[in-house]
């Protein structure tokens, strides 16, 4: 079949849409040669070879068009010029240019601007977690639970339960915040107990004596960890399953150890007719503006000790792996799934996060807090100027002499250890009375005796905590050592400071 001008006029799109209408069998962005070859076959053209040997131009194709090998359909439009073809290669390839550098500059703004990074964090989380139903709460019919107490039942007791204010430590690096946390809830309500969970071997030695010379209960449980995608470190903040495990108690105020305590009457909490309780989580409206209340805060939760929800949590956590929140805020959004509809939600004051709730010593609805959050600026170094919440944290001074004030107490054990080989009174703190009849010169001696063996137990105290061999008995010697051991104590808490501004820096934009 030969070429004739007559045939000039095919349109470059009519075979363009010829071919994707043909199927995906030549569906492409463009038609190639071997795409006409396989529709001219198709249709049974004769002019096969020809389109095989010319390239995808608009003149090929109007050659083709010419020589009467398409289909009557595909006649008569307006001829598509070679310029008008590239015109349209040159804009298909500018919109991909285009879409790759409108990628490249969103992944350097979220990878710079942290906020940025973290709120399309929250947007992917809230994609894949809320558009599965079974995600919003724990159904019962779904996932029924056992439950130890229900309503008034839990409240049984009144004042007569045995309640604890209860943190964990999973290393040493916030063992500031937990000094910060025992001097405050001492302050503020001493009468409470204060619990420590940890796991066995990740406490030094030091840190572990140090929290039994402030009285603090060491409660030691198994381990519970799952990775997390979000915040690396939130993988290990699932801990707190376990102080439903911790049943010697009735009632139990988790705290992370970042709070403070400010206010008394901490103990009604614990007559709330509620098996769990927890506070809204807290953020300030583009970062700047009003205070927005969403989902919960795992800072302060008040729990019903019950080791079958414990287990039950425990299982669930195995069977289904959505609901370790891996892309979330992991135990925070479990407990939030966990007591969706059985839980109850606490005023502000309960847990008011410093940046995001305090407004002049107080909560942006008008109350005194309780208990002050510090999910940016965390005290590593302790109390700072014009730092939101740190006017409730006690000073370096108020620290040192409640740590002075314990350290006979802690000495006790220390010093029998290291074989101080004083009387049982002497050691338990006990002054023994003067004999009926003694003379000034043998109580100065009683007492230089009872000075020279309280010395000899700070000095033992402050050894241990430094994990060195105690000093030597001999009263001259021994406070000469306990100087240079409180000069070491010293250096040290400073070495620790400077460390841990790094953490902070770190912790400064991560959410609670």
């Amino acid at each position: 079949m030969g070429l004739s001008s007559s045939g000039q006029s095919s349109s470059l799109q009519d075979v363009e849409a010829c071919c994707w209408a043909e199927g995906p069998r030549l569906r492409s962005t463009r038609p190639s040669c071997a795409d006409l070859s396989a529709l001219a076959a198709a249709a049974s053209w004769e002019d096969r070879p020809l389109l095989c040997a010319k390239t995808r131009s608009a003149a090929a194709l109007s050659a083709v068009g010419a020589a009467g090998a398409l289909p009557p359909g595909l006649r008569g439009s307006p001829r598509v010029s070679g310029t008008a073809f590239a015109s349209a290669a040159r804009r298909s390839w500018r919109r991909g240019l285009s879409a790759a550098l409108a990628l490249t500059l969103a992944l350097v703004l979220l990878t710079r601007h942290r906020q940025l990074y973290r709120h399309g964090q929250d947007a992917a989380a809230k994609l894949y977690y809320g558009l599965d139903p079974n995600m919003l709460g724990r159904s019962e019919a779904l996932f029924p639970a056992p439950h130890c107490c229900r309503d008034e039942a839990c409240a049984r007791g009144g004042g007569r339960q045995r309640a604890a204010v209860v943190t964990y430590l999973r290393d040493d690096t916030y063992l500031p915040l937990l000094q910060q946390l025992d001097c405050t809830l001492r302050r503020s309500n001493p009468h409470l107990e204060l619990g420590l969970m940890h796991v066995e071997g990740e406490l030094a030695p030091g840190t572990l004596q140090l929290v039994q010379a402030l009285n603090i209960t060491l409660l030691p449980v198994a381990p519970l960890e799952f990775p997390n995608t979000y915040e690396a470190r939130y993988g290990r903040n699932w801990l707190k399953v376990r102080a439903l495990g911790l049943t010697q108690y009735d009632a139990v105020l988790l705290v992370d150890s970042d709070v403070a305590v400010v206010s008394a009457g901490l103990d009604a909490i614990f007559s709330l007719p509620v098996e769990f309780a927890a506070v809204w989580d807290q953020s300030k409206w583009l970062n700047r503006w009003r205070t927005v209340v969403d989902h919960i805060n795992g800072g302060v939760f008040l729990l019903r000790p019950c080791a079958a929800v414990e287990a039950h949590m425990v299982q669930l956590l195995d069977a289904h792996p959505k609901l370790r929140f891996v892309h979330g805020t992991a135990e925070q959004d479990f407990f939030g799934w966990y007591y969706r509809y059985t839980g109850a939600t606490l005023p502000l004051q309960w847990n008011c996060q410093a940046e995001q709730c305090l407004e002049n010593s107080a909560t942006v609805g008008g109350a005194r807090p309780k208990v002050v959050h510090f999910t940016d600026h965390k005290p590593f170094s302790g109390r700072q100027p014009s730092t939101h919440g740190h006017e409730f944290l006690c000073s370096r001074e108020e620290l040192a002499r409640r740590a002075q004030g314990l350290v006979p107490a802690a000495a006790a054990g220390a010093a029998a250890a290291a074989g101080a080989g004083a009387p049982e009174g002497q050691q338990q703190g006990v002054q023994p009375a003067a004999a009926d009849g003694a003379g000034p010169a043998q109580q100065q001696q009683q007492q230089q005796q009872q000075q020279a063996q309280q010395h000899q137990g700070d000095a033992a105290a402050a050894a241990a905590l430094l994990g060195v061999p105690a000093p030597a008995t001999g009263s001259g010697a021994t406070v000469q050592q306990l100087h240079v051991l409180q000069h070491a104590l010293q250096q040290l808490d400073e070495q620790r400071s400077e460390h841990l501004d790094i953490v902070q820096q770190g912790d400064k934009e991560l959410p609670g």
